[in-house]
C-alpha cells in the first residue's frame, strides 16, 4: 500500500499539483488512511467493511478531485487505480510470491 506521500508523488506526475494542491491531497490521503485503518481495527462484516472502506475511498477521490482545475480533473479521471496493498491482490503466476518469469511451457509430445 503506498503512503499519502507516494500517492501525492503518484498524482503530481500524472497531472503537476501546485504546493498548495500537493499540501490539501496529502491531509485528505492521511485522513482516508486514517478512516480505513479505524475500520479495520471496528470489527463487522467483510462485506460491510468493504462497502464502508470503498465509501471512504470515494470521498478522497472527490475530494481531490474537486480541488483540481478543469485539465488536472481530465487526467485525473484517465489515470488507472493505485496499486493494491495489503494482504489481499493476486497470487502466483509470473510475478507472484516467488517471483520472476513464468516457467516455458512443456515440451510437445512427439507425433506418432
Amino acid at each position: 500500500m503506498l503512503t499519502p506521500e507516494q500517492q501525492v508523488q503518484r498524482l503530481d506526475a500524472a497531472v503537476k499539483l501546485t504546493d498548495d494542491q500537493k499540501a490539501k491531497v496529502i491531509e485528505i490521503y492521511k485522513k482516508a488512511g486514517a478512516d480505513a485503518q479505524a475500520l479495520r481495527g471496528g470489527g463487522g462484516g467483510r462485506e460491510e467493511m468493504m462497502a464502508k472502506g470503498q465509501e471512504i475511498q470515494k470521498a478522497a477521490h472527490d475530494q481531490i478531485r474537486a480541488l483540481l482545475t478543469a485539465d488536472q480533473q481530465t487526467k485525473f479521471d484517465a489515470m488507472p487505480p493505485p496499486p493494491m496493498g495489503g494482504r489481499g491482490g493476486r497470487r502466483g503466476g509470473a510475478g507472484g510470491p516467488g517471483g520472476g518469469e513464468a516457467p516455458p511451457p512443456p515440451p510437445a509430445a512427439p507425433a506418432t
